[in-house]
């Protein structure tokens, strides 16, 4: 396993330690509808070739969250990840960029642990577009690349209450894109770079994300 890998089980055994530290001192205030969004900085993880030859820039969240039964919520939003060539490791390529599309729905289990903290658990679960761009794609009569597939990424972020009905937060994740990265479609070979050795293994993306985001209530009980 990647030291990478061995971090992620680590963060995710803390995390679920200090969530059950949470729960023991949560208060059963009601949630209420909201808006939120939150900007993440993906880590590839995975496939090596993956990892080597891509950087993680961005990734954006907008949706509604709805509480249906007690602390249970519901929503739909729309995600936004965008990745870039390793201009380090291939400088002929400092232009090439891989952008994902998902409109996605989450389930979540939200809880205060007091009056103006309170932490938020789920998954989301939705459909990636990808399509990925480079100039010297174009040069060689290939423009561009596009596939898509299942998204699913567990998530957990504790937010504090900064004004009435505005809270800011921190987030982490793990996101699954059932997209196989495949860097000859992204024009990544030994005949763009001769120091670039390819990997033959080939996997699915992946990326640990840890960022920022905000929730704005919607109405107050």
């Amino acid at each position: 396993m990647t030291r990478m890998g061995n971090m992620f089980l680590r963060m995710l055994l803390l995390s679920f330690i200090a969530l059950v530290a949470l729960t023991t001192y949560a208060q059963d205030k009601p949630m209420v509808h909201s808006v939120k969004g939150d900007f993440k900085l993906p880590t590839p993880l995975g496939d090596e070739n993956f990892r080597e030859y891509m950087n993680g820039i961005s990734d954006f969240n907008l949706y509604y969250q709805y509480p249906f039964a007690g602390n249970l919520t519901i929503g739909a939003g729309f995600k936004h990840s965008l990745y870039r060539v390793n201009d380090v490791q291939i400088p002929e390529i400092s232009d090439g960029k891989m952008v994902l599309y998902t409109p996605f729905i989450k389930f979540s289990y939200e809880k205060f642990t007091s009056d103006r903290i309170f932490y938020d658990v789920g998954i989301k679960g939705g459909f990636s577009t990808m399509d990925y761009s480079s100039e010297i794609c174009a040069t060689t009569g290939m423009p561009g690349y596009s596939d898509s597939g299942l998204n699913i990424e567990p998530q957990m972020g504790i937010y504090l209450i900064s004004q009435d009905n505005l809270a800011f937060g921190l987030l982490a994740s793990y996101t699954l894109t059932m997209i196989e990265f495949t860097p000859e479609n992204a024009c990544i070979s030994s005949d763009t770079n001769a120091t670039v050795t390819l990997h033959g293994n080939r996997g699915f993306i992946q990326t640990f994300n840890i960022g920022f985001g905000f929730s704005m209530f919607i109405q107050k009980n």
